[in-house]
């Protein structure tokens, strides 16, 4: 079956694919005279008419189609401004969280020199009383033996 379409030098859809009507339309879905841009459809006889399009339409056509891009444009700026101010917003959140995770980090390390160097000078005693042991051990009380 042959697609009917409304290809013409003045079509408002430049180059894009344009609506076409199947054989059969369903009553219910396209009323008498149903018009789309550019054509006027017959339910009954299922036959496409087309219009003739005036250069005021088109000129129409294309105007709303500016401000129609214009208000999108807009409301996509919109969104773009606010997701980045979330991210923003959570970049500074997470700054602020990794700061007090160095300060936190730094205080530890600190502690654990501090015990560190506790438990070298600890060690430090018990070899020293270690050697006290053994050398007591070794003169006073050998010798107490021998006698």
């Amino acid at each position: 079956m042959d697609k009917p379409s409304c290809s013409s030098s003045s079509s408002p859809y430049y180059g894009a694919q344009e609506p076409y009507i199947v054989d059969r339309p369903d009553e219910s879905k396209y009323p008498d005279d149903s018009k789309c841009f550019g054509m006027k459809i017959d339910a009954k006889t299922t036959k496409v008419k087309k219009r003739k399009v005036t250069e005021q339409d088109r000129q129409k056509y294309i105007e709303e189609r500016k401000i129609k891009n214009r208000v999108a444009a807009a409301l996509s700026r919109g969104k773009k401004e606010k997701y980045l101010e979330g991210l923003e917003k959570e970049v500074k959140t997470l700054t602020q969280e990794l700061k007090e995770k160095n300060q936190k980090i730094k205080l530890l390390s600190f502690e654990l020199e501090e015990k560190d160097k506790k438990i070298n000078s600890l060690e430090g005693e018990l070899k020293k009383t270690r050697e006290e042991k053994e050398y007591f051990k070794n003169n006073f009380f050998s010798s107490a033996k021998n006698k």
